[in-house]
């Protein structure tokens, strides 16, 4: 597996809904990214059953689903604890910190995090 980054779940949605960023989280479809398992079914929740388009361009892409294992869990669940952010945003927090890679997000208040990370905004 070759990945240049951990996509946030904020990221794909706006590669989704095809907002600002959308291209620049293409981009790095086409090079290989990452997203955990959890994120992954987060991103699959919001899209509802019949996922969109964006599913099937998804599936010709070099995104990696990465294992959110029982380690996974409780490091996120601290990091939860300690820092009030959600599971989704933890879950994505712990995957790129175990395997060494910066975070593409379209958050603005997760790019203000000091955990440890390198994080980067799509727009």
């Amino acid at each position: 597996m070759s990945a240049s980054y951990v996509l946030a779940t904020s990221a794909l949605q706006a590669f989704e809904n095809n907002e600002p960023g959308a291209d620049r989280v293409a981009a790095e479809l086409g090079r290989g990214a990452v997203i955990s398992a959890y994120d992954w079914y987060e991103v699959l929740a919001e899209w509802g059953q019949q996922p969109p388009e964006a599913l099937l361009v998804l599936a010709a892409c070099a995104l990696y689903i990465v294992p959110f294992d029982e380690q996974d869990a409780l490091e996120a669940a601290r990091l939860c604890a300690s820092t009030g952010l959600s599971l989704g945003v933890c879950a994505c927090l712990v995957t790129a910190s175990s395997l060494g890679l910066p975070v593409l997000t379209a958050d603005k208040a997760m790019a203000a995090l000091d955990v440890g990370v390198i994080i980067v905004l799509i727009r």
